[in-house]
């Protein structure tokens, strides 16, 4: 059983200044993170909070995380009517 996996995008992580991270794909900004007095503070494409993390690593996650999600979402609800016109 073979399976194929094409790439479509790639996520690169960039740090203009110290202290911040901002994670990109050639298409699509996915958000950032920016070190805080408590931990990583993560920050979705849109603005929304993502929480604070003890890790850069966690906060990094939740970024793609909330990306791919919403993401993910748009591609099926926009795959939805052509299904049902073809039922």
């Amino acid at each position: 059983m073979s399976s194929e996996f094409q790439e479509t995008s790639r996520v690169e992580w960039h740090t203009p200044v110290d202290g911040l991270w901002v994670a990109e794909t050639p298409s699509d900004y996915l958000g950032m993170v920016d070190l805080g007095t408590d931990g990583f503070v993560g920050t979705g494409a849109t603005g929304q909070d993502l929480g604070v993390f003890p890790t850069l690593q966690g906060a990094q996650l939740a970024v793609y995380a909330r990306w791919f999600l919403n993401h993910g979402t748009a591609a099926s609800v926009a795959a939805e009517p052509e299904t049902a016109s073809l039922a």
